[in-house]
């Protein structure tokens, strides 16, 4: 799940926009209520399953099963939910906030997050997410896997019957979902007259499908080229209720990846009526998922309502779901007062929010503290965000926008300012010498070293068969390298263990590293008294401040010969322009990443370098390189060698450990080449994640809603419950003892 950042990340209650695989995840200020277990369930009042014995069907001899072993309870008769031993009287309706208008509503195509939050709870695919983070049946009932001779494997998935699709603006049921949509999907996505962005995403795993979007791209430059026919591509609908995927290679991870709405099915029948206005507004999808999005009004609101005929409705816990808007300026207290009138029903405490803070946290006494606040109803969660936030350089310039004039440099400066960002020592020094914490006491004043993230990966995304993490991975490798013992990369875990400090800034060696790297770009030619640095500045005066005592660490650790020059947005637009249009920067912190499946490939592929065929066409080119500079250009091959060359070839190392049996040898391959990426070569500079401890105010039930670090599954408000009173600490404690036993 991608992810890029278009404007500054912010935690203000704020909003972080990202590209999750090519989706960004926002921030809102009710922030990660589903990471921090935001529950999601429904009453079975008005279900209306067709009436049939056994609609799901009867799984085949063979398949495995892909029912939900930790399905949740129901809510009874009197209006109460129980987990762990808490009752709750609940309510039927949700109320949350939205952040950023939706643009699109097509599922093929779009991979910002803000549009999947809207989305990914009116359609559905085969592969859900339980609440701790198992895969288990959307939309299929069984699977089986078979290896080929040629070395590919073929996953063979047994459709749930009588799903309905609903027709968006009336409810009324349309058709059936049968196998031919996630071919019809699919064959959407691999055609590039339709311009998915998600097309990358296939065309590494379903067979032939990268041939078949060659052959469809060289058609619309050349209509003499001949276009693979779609028949040879791997899936295929074996019947109405079977649907085959016919992979390059064994794929462990293939469930997870199946989470991601690139293979969500589209009826062909729809597709071919709306054409090119397929998804174009909510009324221009059918709805097979657990609600209709029955009113809209552009940045206004939206209104969910439950679908009756959800195959899983009785996990709809809620009737209908209000979302309000309030746009990416919110105030920091702006989420409080929403729940404090009623508007809303949960909010994270902001420790920017002096009023907030003090009210539910500290006590105007002092004596509360995050761990232990005041307030009865406030209670310290645990989270781990599934993105993650990395500093980078732009080595392949070409656009100088400056507001502020007397931050224009000469021909000679952008020069000498491009071969030291060439330099490595240089970049060390930017590694060793950001002193991002800083910055993250605008995130979390009280204990900021809880958002760092030092490694580009984030925790929870994949697991060895003994449930040792990726990123521990990661850390063996780092300490190894390092000659240390037991050093923590990521904030949440640093905290635990009783640490307030970044591991990684070091001014003393920053130093060292600028001094190397001027004397060698002195060799160069490069003599200039400073070396001038263009960065984006937060259009947040109160960030700005965080933002610029971080950057006057670099000024300070290399003596002042690094001058930064920040140039701050006069607008939104004008943001996001310089940010990811234009690349009107030197050195950014913008961007931000989320994995589309369960495996390290989906945040690693991102940074690898440039490959081209014998005609100089790129064929394949890391998804975030754009915003480093890169192009695909043919001239671009010798940089994107000399920057990437390494850490490329260690990636084409890992990906070959692909089976079960091999996937700790996998994960610890993958490690050494994010280990080289970062440490050795500081092409780029992790800093941020949206992980740890909150403190957490609300209705909302934890942990009974999807949970995962990757795809599509924990926007969906499916098994979210509601309480009609805030959740106390006391219960909130029961229910986590209870879901860590058995997670």
């Amino acid at each position: 799940m991608t992810l890029f950042l278009s404007c500054c990340p912010k935690s203000n209650g704020g909003l972080i926009i990202m590209k999750q695989k090519r989706l960004l995840k926002t921030l809102t200020i009710v922030s990660l209520l589903s990471l921090l277990g935001a529950c999601k369930k429904t009453t079975a009042s008005n279900s209306a399953k067709p009436d049939t014995p056994n609609w799901y069907g009867t799984l085949k001899e063979g398949y495995t099963s892909l029912e939900n072993q930790a399905a949740n309870p129901q809510i009874d008769e009197s209006g109460n939910y129980t987990v762990a031993g808490q009752t709750f009287s609940t309510k039927n309706t949700y109320n949350s906030i939205f952040q950023t208008e939706p643009d699109s509503y097509n599922y093929l195509s779009t991979p910002w997050q803000y549009n999947a939050l809207h989305f990914v709870n009116m359609v559905d695919g085969l592969i859900s997410n339980n609440q701790y983070g198992s895969t288990y049946g959307g939309l299929a009932l069984g699977y089986k896997v078979t290896e080929n001779a040629d070395g590919s494997e073929t996953w063979t998935f047994q459709l749930k019957e009588g799903v309905k699709w609903i027709n968006n603006e009336d409810g009324k049921v349309y058709g059936e979902v049968k196998a031919d949509d996630f071919v019809c999907g699919l064959e959407y996505v691999l055609d590039p007259i339709n311009s998915s962005e998600f097309a990358y995403l296939p065309c590494g795993v379903i067979k032939n499908a990268q041939d078949y979007y060659s052959s469809k791209a060289a058609y619309l430059k050349d209509p003499t080229v001949k276009v693979m026919d779609f028949s040879e591509v791997g899936i295929k609908a074996v019947d109405d209720y079977t649907i085959e995927y016919t992979l390059v290679e064994p794929t462990p991870y293939f469930l997870t990846c199946l989470t991601y709405s690139v293979y969500y099915p589209v009826s062909r029948s729809w597709l071919d009526e709306k054409g090119s206005a397929f998804g174009e507004t909510q009324n221009d999808i059918l709805v097979n998922g657990a609600f209709r999005l029955t009113n809209h009004v552009a940045s206004s609101k939206s209104v969910f309502t439950k679908n009756p005929y959800y195959y899983d409705v009785e996990h709809v816990y809620v009737d209908n779901v209000n979302l309000a808007f309030i746009g990416k300026s919110a105030s920091i207290d702006q989420a409080r007062k929403l729940y404090e009138n009623g508007t809303i029903d949960s909010f994270n405490v902001q420790s920017t929010d002096t009023e907030g803070y003090t009210k539910y946290v500290t006590g105007t006494d002092g004596s509360g503290s995050t761990n232990n606040p005041v307030d009865p109803n406030c209670s310290p969660v645990a989270s781990t965000d599934q993105f993650c936030f990395i500093a980078y350089f732009n080595y392949i310039r070409t656009n100088y926008e400056y507001d502020n004039v007397a931050h224009k440099k000469t021909s000679s400066e952008k020069e000498d300012t491009q071969k030291a960002i060439l330099n490595t020592d240089f970049r060390k020094g930017f590694l060793y010498g950001l002193n991002v914490m800083e910055y993250l006491k605008y995130y979390n004043q009280g204990d900021p070293v809880q958002r760092l993230n030092r490694t580009y990966t984030v925790k929870g995304l994949a697991q060895d068969k003994n449930g040792k993490d990726y990123t521990s991975y990661v850390e063996d490798e780092f300490n190894k390298q390092q000659g240390t013992t037991d050093v923590k990369l990521i904030g949440t875990e640093i905290s635990e263990s009783g640490s307030s400090e970044d591991p990684i800034y070091n001014a003393e060696k920053a130093k060292e590293y600028f001094h190397k790297a001027k004397e060698a770009l002195a060799q160069e030619g490069v003599t200039a008294e400073h070396i001038y640095i263009d960065v984006i500045g937060a259009m947040d005066p109160t960030e700005f401040g965080y933002q610029q005592a971080m950057f006057k660490s670099i000024e300070n650790n290399s003596d002042g010969w690094i001058v930064m020059n920040v140039s701050t947005p006069t607008s939104n637009d004008q943001d996001s322009k310089w940010g990811n249009k234009d690349n009107n920067y030197d050195f950014s912190m913008q961007m931000g990443w989320g994995a589309d499946y369960g495996d390290p490939k989906s945040f690693l592929h991102t940074l690898v370098g440039e490959t081209f065929d014998s005609e100089g066409n790129c064929i394949d080119i890391g998804d975030n390189l754009s915003y480093l500079g890169f192009t695909g250009d043919k001239s671009e091959k010798e940089l994107s060698d000399k920057l990437l060359g390494n850490y490329t070839n260690l990636y084409n190392e890992a990906i070959k450990f692909n089976t079960k049996e091999n996937y700790s040898e996998r994960l610890s391959a993958f490690a050494k080449a994010e280990y080289d990426l970062i440490y050795e070569d500081a092409i780029v500079l992790p800093w941020y994640t949206r992980s740890g401890i909150y403190n957490v105010v609300g209705k909302v039930i934890p942990h009974q809603g999807s949970q995962a670090n990757y795809g599509n599954n924990s926007d969906k408000f499916v098994n979210t419950v509601v309480s009609s009173a805030a959740i106390t600490r006391a219960q909130r404690e029961a229910i986590e003892k209870d879901y860590k036993t058995h997670k």
